[in-house]
């Protein structure tokens, strides 16, 4: 046999209600002959749904990355990919086998960008997408950018109350481009706010932040 293949993850049992619908199951594919590095591993995910509006029993590839099991058994759904690992690789070159698997599952180490490029927006469209669905958000009492930056460097209660007076505007499309504009998004101070914030504030000043990767995605 030319490959191993090592299970890396799966869910044991049907989610519960309300929960992520999707059974997740990953595994490896390990090729001895090959050194350590590039085309050494190939690791394939793919989701299970326990339940379909078809009547038949049985395991199916709905697509690429999608299967239903009815009734739901993870012995048969790893042996029914092992099995069809197997029959990939049978008398078939390795590069073939793969991209045969690549029909029923996904592999994690394929580009698939190329696929979503008809899906794509243009910079201008996605800037007034943010505009319209955060249009109105407000920061309320929410953690202001400055306030986040004192509570990163571990400053005093009456810095973080001192800073809140430095962010006076009151829609986020107002805040001043020139806290982001020093070396953009690349120094810590930069980007490291978003990570001090509580919701209302990452609320407020998320779309701040999308907008201006989005405008300086150059320079980031």
């Amino acid at each position: 046999m030319g490959y191993e293949l090592k299970w890396q993850y799966s869910n044991d049992s049907v989610p519960s209600v309300g929960s992520d619908p999707y059974i997740h199951f990953m595994f490896m594919l390990r090729f001895p002959d090959v050194r350590p590095g590039k085309g050494h591993v190939a690791e394939f995910c793919f989701n299970v749904l326990p339940e379909t509006q078809s009547s038949e029993t049985g395991i199916a590839v709905v697509s690429r990355g999608f299967l239903y099991c009815i009734p739901f058994s993870k012995s048969d759904i790893m042996e029914f990919v092992e099995s069809t690992v197997a029959e990939a690789f049978e008398g078939n070159p390795r590069g073939d086998a793969l991209n045969r698997l690549n029909a029923f599952f996904i592999n994690r180490f394929i580009d698939y960008s190329d696929e979503f490029a008809d899906d794509l927006v243009g910079a201008d469209e996605l800037l007034a997408l943010i505009e319209e669905a955060f249009d109105g958000v407000e920061r309320g009492e929410g953690i202001t950018l400055h306030q986040a930056r004192v509570i990163d460097d571990y400053g005093s209660d009456e810095d973080v109350f001192a800073a809140r007076k430095l962010d006076t505007e009151e829609r986020w499309q107002d805040v001043p481009v020139s806290v982001l504009s020093v070396s953009p998004l690349r120094e810590r101070k930069n980007t490291q706010f978003l990570d001090f914030l509580d919701p209302a504030g990452f609320r407020y000043y998320l779309p701040f932040a999308m907008s201006f990767a989005i405008r300086n995605y150059e320079r980031v």
